[in-house]
């Protein structure tokens, strides 16, 4: 009964929703009202942003104090009043925030109930789908709830900020407070104001978004896998990308080895590639070495200084340092030796080459990953799609602009290979990273625990990563 009163609502508006294609929505996240939130990371798509479209559907017959279903504290939030308020209860507010100062607008006029309170109770143990669209070159704010415009505010005008919060689902501004209770399913977010019919749409039933083209999608319990007690939620646009985890050092005592990796002996070119997010550490912590000075390449932090050093030796120390990539940011470093020219590439660009003579010596030192000889110093941070090359690679071999890694196991030359969180595999007290090239030289882990490896990667952010929920937090009870 509900869904026939919500078309005669639509066709009061004057829109006509398209009927939605057949889709495979299974599950939701039943979030308890306690300590149960998903924290997406830091998220910039909305950044200085003159639109934007939030969606969700919402399931409850409990209100929660300022429970929040969703939430990007510098940008909106959408929540739940106090209980007391006779008015509000059972009701949403939608706030918006950007060039209004330190405050939040809350959206709509002088009313009652007040302004920007949705119109419904929808805490009333059904589920409702909740949309918030806004456009400055339109001065508009529109909330949509299960479908019917309830309040639009034709006043609204600005920017969103610049400054980058933390996305959240089921709490707000501080993690763990102003949690909310009840199940929340297909939540996403668009940079542009989709249209009336769009919206119409999407709030039918939950359907594909993929030809909308959100800059976030979360499908909740559909996309989740639970890993080491936490929900990962997949977001969908990045759902194809080929790299989604990455291995996260301490800087303390984490590392990798892989042995006595000799298969650049007597090379008389190589090429190293690999992805790195990571601030500054102790002087010279290293990033991928052979382990002692005279062996084959190292590649460690220039000082105390954002840059990178990448230095080959082949009877004599050639040194190149890089710009500043340590940054807290996803970078590619590549260093190239074509038998007569060291070159150093960061993010597809050239930044440095030196004359070069003579062939990579016999090592028999070890190959690590984020310690030296002896270990310290450490490097910090997260290191991803690590490619070694017994050949003098292009650029464009491994670096397509897109930002994001891509599937190597097909180029030529190629003598060994980690992805890093990719199959890796933990077997209670060590990770074991494998080796995706046709050579098998796995590699170790020492120091690290099992949630060193983590749903971040190049171009793979703002996966969500659930707190306080347990597996069985993911429902068949689905809109």
């Amino acid at each position: 009964m509900r869904q026939k009163k919500r078309l005669m609502l639509w066709r009061g508006e004057g829109v006509t929703p398209t009927p939605p294609t057949p889709f495979d929505n299974t599950y939701s996240l039943d979030f308890d009202g306690v300590d149960d939130y998903v924290d997406c990371g830091s998220f910039t798509p909305l950044d200085g942003g003159t639109a934007l479209t939030i969606s969700g559907w919402f399931k409850s017959g409990t209100y929660t104090t300022a429970g929040v279903l969703i939430s990007l504290n510098l940008h909106f939030d959408i929540y739940q009043g106090s209980a007391a308020a006779v008015n509000t209860k059972g009701r949403f507010t939608y706030r918006l925030r950007g060039t209004y100062g330190n405050s939040f607008k809350t959206l709509g006029g002088v009313e009652v109930p007040p302004p920007g309170t949705g119109a419904g109770d929808l805490c009333d143990g059904d589920w409702h789908h909740i949309c918030f669209v806004w456009d400055d070159s339109t001065t508009t704010a529109i909330i949509y709830e299960d479908g019917v415009a309830v309040i639009t505010d034709t006043s609204t005008t600005g920017t969103l900020n610049s400054a980058t919060g933390n996305l959240y689902i089921g709490e707000g501004l501080f993690a763990g407070a102003s949690v909310i209770q009840g199940n929340i399913d297909e939540v996403a977010i668009w940079d542009t104001a989709l249209s009336p019919t769009d919206v119409a749409t999407i709030s039918a039933a939950p359907t594909n978004l993929t030809s909308l083209n959100p800059v976030a999608w979360y499908r909740m319990g559909d996309s989740g896998t639970f890993f080491n007690g936490n929900w990962e939620l997949k977001n969908q646009p990045q759902l194809n990308n080929w790299s989604s985890h990455s291995m996260e050092f301490d800087g303390v005592d984490d590392l990798i080895n892989f042995g006595n990796w000799q298969l650049l002996d007597g090379a008389s070119a190589c090429t190293i590639s690999f992805w790195i997010k990571s601030g500054v550490d102790a002087s010279n912590a290293y990033v991928i070495a052979r382990v002692e000075s005279t062996a084959q390449f190292t590649i460690f932090q220039a000082g105390t200084s954002t840059s990178i050093k990448y230095r080959l030796y082949t009877g004599t120390h050639y040194t190149i340092q890089g710009g500043a990539v340590l940054d807290n940011e996803w970078h590619h470093c590549m260093m190239v030796y074509n038998g007569s020219t060291l070159e150093v590439f960061e993010d597809g660009v050239s930044v440095g080459s030196t004359a070069v003579t003579g062939t990579l010596p016999v090592s028999t030192s070890e190959l690590r990953v984020a310690s030296y000889a002896g270990g310290s110093p450490f490097k910090s941070g997260n290191i991803d799609d690590i490619a070694i090359f017994d050949s003098a690679k292009a650029i464009g071999d491994i670096w397509d602009g897109s930002g994001s890694p891509t599937d190597l196991t097909g180029e030529s030359g190629l003598v060994g290979y980690w992805r890093m969180g990719e199959d890796a595999t933990w077997d209670g007290s060590d990770w074991t990273i494998p080796d995706a090239s046709t050579n098998s030289n796995d590699g170790t882990s020492s120091g690290m625990a099992i949630d060193d490896k983590v749903n971040n990667a190049p171009d793979n952010i703002n996966q969500g990563l659930s707190s306080g929920m347990v597996e069985g937090d993911r429902v068949t009870d689905v809109p």
